[in-house]
């Protein structure tokens, strides 16, 4: 891995749910902090994931590692002040050295 690569401190938080009777109360809850690589959507790339995921924004790739590995897209990514909702997440070249992850700006609601 190139120095500089992974370079944005970021952390995972994973939706939780609690039933009380018939309601559900939906939170995130911080799982890990790493260092992460962030990239936006571009030319070809971009044009292909937009074709399937509406609004995708950024690129977060990660080292992997078997925490990472278990990050879905019912997780979010949370740098600084954005938010990041996971729309894809995958093993890229399902090698276990990067986890790459599609992902859209929320508002962090």
């Amino acid at each position: 891995m190139s120095s500089g690569r992974f370079n944005v401190r970021a952390a995972f938080h994973k939706l939780t749910e609690s039933r009380d009777g018939a309601d559900v109360d939906v939170a995130f809850a911080k799982q890990f902090v790493r260092w992460v690589g962030l990239s936006k959507h571009t030319g070809r790339e971009y044009e292909l994931a937009s074709q399937s995921h509406d609004g995708l924004s950024e690129i977060v790739t990660v080292p992997y590692d078997t925490t990472v590995g278990a990050v879905t897209p019912r997780w979010r990514v949370v740098i600084g002040s954005r938010t990041l909702e996971i729309i894809s997440a995958f093993n890229d070249m399902e090698r276990n050295r990067v986890m790459v992850f599609l992902c859209r700006e929320t508002d962090g609601n």
